[in-house]
């Protein structure tokens, strides 16, 4: 194929991916593309909805790393084909995307490993001991010895994290993984690791690449299978009717249209109705929960609806639906967390954004808002919570959200569906720094240097200690203040923001500050405190960071309690 006809098909792949809906990811190397561009215009042909990452492959960019993450942990990413060659085995980005289908966090994210196809460009890549012969054969190998590689932090970093988290991987190391990625300065040791961390000792079928029409058509078989039918553009199309109505359906269906609100939780939009809006069930709304529509039929969706009790009632809905009450219901007892939850790493279901909006729904918005519901609550917090995820993946984000909340499992139960167990990574910083990092600061004129969560236990214990009447009244307000002793509580069994925390003791009573939060949380806290007992802002100054302003959200020592369940 002449350089023209490779610019020519270039252009036609660029616009061809469907973004929002179920796709295939292909990893490839550069080199290759003149078979994969092929490949990729003929399997779109045939209906199948493929990504491929023409432009960062051809011009070297830092946003890869970010383009991998973002396309392999979509929701909507539910495979990638793998061309392999001697050129594909060199390749460390290549090693890092297939190291990425394996890891656990990807697993934690989807529910399962990312489903590989895999391509041989060449004979020599067909069976496993065909690979290893490839590899190491003399000329092979010294050519490949003599391309060295050299990886900027970013790209070492990256490599570090899916190494760390791949059972695979950490199953054959001989050494630490830092030292192991140090060793791959050279193409022939990063082919070395994709032998033996991917293929080797593991059983894959490999198709042979023939041709880019017949290589299509068997991974169109493939994709259209009972098994991947969602991969099928034209079977999408046929669908797309009945997932519209459905999403109607789930965006009408408010989380709470169950439950007699009572200045509780409220959906919002622009819409007034009137009060006590009879839905199709017949429970009503008091006029302090606000819907999109006051005439509306709930549907059930093709997976049908779940029987489940919560907080000791029973409820029937759709998985959308399911999610949402879910969601209001829990948050409606921790609103204190609200504004802090989008900064919990794994909670891409949240944000401060309102997507429900019109004016909000642009092309840059996360996938996972395409049906969403708005929430405002009684203390002035709001968040907007998606629910374009499986029904395995929103089990999973309102498991996480029990975890963050301290709550049980055991207020959900349902004999269809089961909660599973996960872990809970803490909040983002707002900076390069980690939480590890010292941190220079001042607080009454005294200064320290500590690490982010050593600063909020020795910034709180010393404004209580000129406070000490506002001890309870800062355990009731803020998450990381509890006036209990944690220091001999197995972290496990601490709740989720206590897991890294100091003990401090002011007038014969001991408490504990936890620091499990994002620094931009930690800074909110303190501010929060400093209001509470007026102190002015001036008495702590933090080297790099500002105490942010915030809203008091509820009168001193009267932390709002809401019946919302009646």
């Amino acid at each position: 194929m002449v350089m023209a006809d490779i610019d020519e098909l270039k252009k036609k792949l660029e616009d061809g991916w469907i973004k929002g809906e179920p796709y295939v990811f292909v990893s490839y190397a550069s080199k290759d593309k003149e078979k994969v561009y092929d490949f990729v215009y003929e399997l779109r042909k045939r209906g199948i909805n493929v990504y491929i990452d023409i432009e960062l492959q051809e011009n070297i960019s830092k946003n890869w790393l970010q383009n991998i993450k973002e396309r392999l942990y979509d929701v909507d990413c539910v495979a990638m084909i793998s061309f392999l060659s001697i050129s594909y085995f060199r390749s460390y980005a290549c090693l890092i995307e297939q190291l990425v289908t394996r890891s656990e966090d990807l697993k934690m994210e989807k529910g399962r490993y990312l489903e590989n196809f895999y391509i041989a460009l060449d004979d020599n890549m067909s069976t496993i001991q065909k690979m290893e012969d490839a590899v190491y054969d003399n000329t092979v190998a010294k050519e490949s010895q003599s391309m060295a590689i050299k990886m900027v932090p970013e790209e070492v970093n990256v490599l570090k994290d899916v190494m760390e988290d791949n059972i695979a991987v950490k199953s054959k190391l001989k050494k630490d993984v830092r030292s192991t990625i140090d060793g791959l300065n050279t193409a022939h040791r990063v082919a070395i690791s994709m032998l033996s961390y991917i293929f080797k000792e593991s059983s894959y079928s490999i198709q042979k690449y023939g041709t880019a029409g017949d290589c299509a058509q068997l991974m169109y078989n493939n994709f259209t299978n009972d098994k991947n039918d969602k991969i099928n553009i034209d079977v999408l199309e046929k669908l797309k009717e009945k997932y519209n109505n459905d999403s109607v359906a789930d965006k009408n269906n408010i989380a709470i249209d169950s439950v007699a609100a009572d200045d509780s939780v409220t959906a919002v939009d622009n819409t007034n109705i009137t009060d006590n809006t009879n839905i199709t069930d017949n429970t009503n709304i008091t006029d302090s929960t606000h819907i999109k529509d006051n005439t509306r039929t709930r549907q059930a969706t093709s997976t049908g609806d779940i029987r489940f009790m919560l907080y000791g009632k029973e409820y029937e809905l759709n998985q959308s639906d399911m999610m949402l009450t879910f969601f209001a219901h829990v948050l409606n007892k921790h609103q204190d967390i609200v504004d802090e939850l989008p900064s919990y790493n794994g909670m891409t279901c949240v944000s401060d954004v309102d997507y429900s909006l019109p004016k909000n729904r642009k092309a840059d918005m996360p996938t996972y808002f395409r049906s969403c519901e708005f929430f405002e609550f009684a203390n002035g917090s709001h968040i907007c919570v998606g629910t374009s995820y499986s029904v395995v993946d929103k089990l999973k984000k309102m498991a996480l959200l029990l975890n963050i909340c301290g709550e049980s499992p055991e207020i959900f139960s349902s004999e269809q569906v089961e909660l599973p167990a996960v872990k809970v990574r803490g909040g983002s910083s707002v900076s390069g720094k980690g939480s590890g990092a010292l941190v220079k600061f001042s607080v009454y004129g005294n200064k320290y240097e500590q690490n982010q969560t050593d600063m909020l236990g020795t910034i709180c214990s010393s404004v209580i200690a000129k406070h000490p009447d506002k001890l309870e009244e800062a355990a009731d307000a803020l998450l990381c203040i509890d006036v209990k002793d944690y220091t001999d509580v197995a972290k496990e069994d601490r709740p989720v923001y206590f897991s890294s925390m100091n003990r401090y003791e002011v007038n014969g009573t001991a408490y504990s500050v936890g620091g499990s939060f994002g620094m931009k949380e930690k800074l909110k806290m303190i501010a929060r405190l400093l209001i509470m007992c007026d102190e002015s802002k001036d008495i702590i100054d933090i080297e790099d960071y500002e105490i942010p302003d915030v809203k008091v959200k509820a009168a001193a020592g009267t932390k709002k309690k809401i019946n919302y369940f009646d």
